[in-house]
């Protein structure tokens, strides 16, 4: 995937659901470049809810985006029970991003941009 407006991977829903949606998913294998393009708030691989039994796995995103709020992996509200392995963040240097975002979102990015 290249070139996208908002998160490469959009997984869940559901914030601060105590059952959630989503459950035994896998997102493996993946090479997302250039996204959160246009949009904020999101990732390369994004999560909400709560996901049982789900599993992330050898990813490749790489690329800037267009500004501070968001993430190469972006943890959203109530994101829990996801096993990450073998994924690489490969952004450029002097990117303001972190490679993992996770419900800290109100410390990095402005109000306006929520």
């Amino acid at each position: 995937m290249i070139r996208l407006g908002y998160s490469g991977v959009h997984l869940g829903w559901g914030w601060r659901l105590a059952q959630g949606y989503s459950r035994n998913n896998e997102v493996a294998y993946n090479r997302i470049r250039h996204h959160m393009m246009r949009m904020d708030d999101g990732g390369g691989l994004y999560t909400s809810g709560p996901q049982p039994n789900t599993t992330i796995h050898h990813n490749y995103v790489s690329g800037r985006l267009h500004n501070s709020c968001g993430a190469c992996m972006y943890r959203d509200d109530g994101s829990a029970f996801i096993v990450d392995s073998f994924n690489v963040c490969d952004m450029p240097t002097g990117a303001s991003q972190p490679a993992l975002l996770a419900v800290v979102r109100s410390l990095l990015c402005p109000l306006s941009a929520l």
